[in-house]
């Protein structure tokens, strides 16, 4: 090919993994400090939409429900992440690579989707 290596430097991939196991444990973090209640409204982590951030039990609401999204969510980088260290072809790491994050912003943005849409309709 011109100017594509043939094979995903080992480095490469143990570094990428690392980056997305972070990016899932912090995920599934967040998704079990929320779904318990655990995580207190911030400006920081967790699901920040005006709706959300209304009062504490929209912020619960919101978490609860969103929760099995943000797992869903986590997982799908911890499994991209072994799978880099197993993909050498450059093609096939790419799609590994961009398929996962795909994914994660899907369940991430059904998540924020479902969440908002537990809470009572505003008066």
């Amino acid at each position: 090919m011109d100017g594509m290596p043939e094979t995903v430097p080992a480095g490469a991939s143990l570094v990428l993994a690392v980056l997305l196991a972070l990016m899932g444990l912090g995920l599934l973090v967040a998704g079990r400090t929320g779904s318990t209640g655990r995580l207190r409204r911030n400006g920081l982590v967790g699901i920040r939409t005006g709706r959300s951030m209304e009062s504490d039990e929209s912020w619960r609401t919101v978490h609860r429900t969103a929760a099995p999204w943000l797992y869903a969510a986590g997982g799908t980088p911890l499994a991209a992440a072994v799978a880099v260290l197993f993909v050498r072809q450059p093609v096939a790491f790419l799609a590994v690579v961009l398929g996962s994050v795909a994914l994660l912003l899907v369940f991430l943005c059904l998540g924020v989707w479902r969440g908002t849409r537990a809470l009572p309709p505003r008066a």
